[in-house]
């Protein structure tokens, strides 16, 4: 039997969106650990089509512009769930109409508990402001 959930946040790029999930549990730095030409994350993952979940994003300012390549070269992913943003990641998603959400950390942790990358997320950013991810495993 498929376990479901749904995480309320808050919408900083709205949009909806519908995929597996992409869960890293460490914050991510898009220059210099993911490759915006294939999607590849470090760990040799793809991001693609993908909804990433994290607890945030770390590192240089040109982690718009990797996002931005991502979406040009086809691999950028679905949505973004994290729970601490920064304004470069802002204006990455903001170019390339990828769906922002953020929540608070004790509801990313349950994610982290519960969910694994085969779950499916299914994004939903409100103009309102409201937001939310619901899983299902």
């Amino acid at each position: 039997m498929a376990k479901m959930f749904v995480i309320s946040g808050r919408t900083i790029v709205e949009g909806e969106a519908k995929a597996k999930l992409f869960i890293v549990k460490e914050p991510i730095s898009f220059y210099g650990e993911v490759d915006p030409n294939t999607g590849l994350y470090r760990d040799g993952r793809n991001m693609r089509d993908r909804i990433v979940v994290a607890p945030g994003v770390r590192g240089s300012t040109v982690g718009a512009y990797i996002i931005y390549a991502m979406k040009k070269y086809g691999v950028a992913p679905k949505a973004l769930v994290l729970g601490n943003i920064d304004p470069v990641i802002i204006v990455g998603c903001v170019l390339t109409s990828i769906p922002l959400i953020t929540v608070d950390r004790v509801k990313l942790n349950y994610v982290f508990e519960q969910a694994c990358d085969d779950c499916i997320g299914e994004v939903r950013a409100l103009s309102t402001g409201l937001a939310s991810i619901k899983i299902v495993c």
